[in-house]
């Protein structure tokens, strides 16, 4: 082989396991100097050790493979200083926010009753005509999905004619828990009548059911919603109420405003029905 290096000998020589230079191949960021058409087999030439440290080193950092693809593929210091500098600001987001975090743990263990200061009240929903956007999301993607979804939704209600009659809103999961890995997650927003809008891709229309929510208002950044939904869990069970479809949230002042976050209005809204029924009344003879 030459001046080759084996996988093997790459990896120890790297500090990048062999799993992870397969996938740098796979992905093309890595790519060996020769591979064995028959056997597959893998070797790398001298000079790839310093990209495989310069993948290394970023990747210690947490940096994002696509961004790690943009240094090695500009080899210039100047986009180099400006990935790191953008990667620093979502570091310090993320710095920002366990600080919240830890904030947020801290005052409920020092006050678990913080939760019942949250009110929480019935809410009858009447059906409405929607259209909507359905996917299977990770609970991180959903902010992206959003901000895609809702121009998009307004924008087929307003080439048929229709009007929107009230604040868009998002539904998530079967009312069976919530998997922040694997969630189908909705994009609604509600219309005067129903549309017909097979011409308008994954579009699709329907209507809000008829239910009884458990409902709290929400002020303030998505980022705190966590009290909010516990207060509606802690309502649910100790009213002996059950969850009966998808967890609901209107947005009543958001984003589309450009409000600050910290003055969003945010109705959570969960359908429930009691666990024991309810008897009725014998009427009068």
């Amino acid at each position: 082989m030459g001046n080759l290096l084996p996988i093997g000998l790459f990896s120890d020589a790297s500090l990048l396991s062999v799993r992870a230079l397969r996938r740098y191949h796979e992905q093309g960021l890595l790519v060996p100097a020769s591979v064995d058409a028959r056997s597959g087999y893998r070797a790398y030439a001298i000079a790839q050790l310093a990209d495989a440290e310069v993948i290394r080193r970023l990747r210690d950092l947490d940096v994002p493979l696509p961004e790690v693809r943009r240094v090695l593929d500009a080899r210039d210091p100047a986009v180099t200083a400006d990935v790191l500098a953008h990667h620093r600001r979502r570091l310090q987001a993320r710095i920002d926010e366990a600080e919240r975090i830890v904030g947020e743990v801290q005052e409920l263990l020092g006050n678990p009753g913080e939760l019942h200061r949250v009110l929480v009240h019935r809410r009858i929903q009447q059906p409405e005509p929607v259209v909507a956007l359905r996917r299977p999301l990770a609970m991180a993607d959903v902010p992206d999905f959003f901000a895609g979804a809702f121009p998009h939704l307004l924008g087929v209600v307003d080439r048929h004619g229709a009007r929107v009659t009230g604040p868009v809103g998002g539904r998530f999961g079967d009312g069976e828990g919530m998997d922040r890995e694997g969630l189908l997650v909705e994009a609604f927003v509600p219309t005067d009548r129903p549309l017909v809008v097979g011409a308008d891709g994954d579009v699709v229309s329907g209507h809000l059911p008829a239910t009884t929510l458990a409902v709290a208002l929400h002020v303030g950044p998505y980022e705190t919603m966590s009290a909010t939904y516990g207060a509606v869990g802690a309502w649910v069970a100790e009213n002996e109420h059950r969850v009966t479809g998808p967890l609901q949230e209107l947005y009543l002042l958001g984003p589309g405003s450009d409000a600050d976050p910290a003055q969003y209005r945010t109705e959570v809204g969960w359908p429930v029905k009691p666990i024991t029924p309810v008897p009725q009344e014998e009427p009068c003879p």
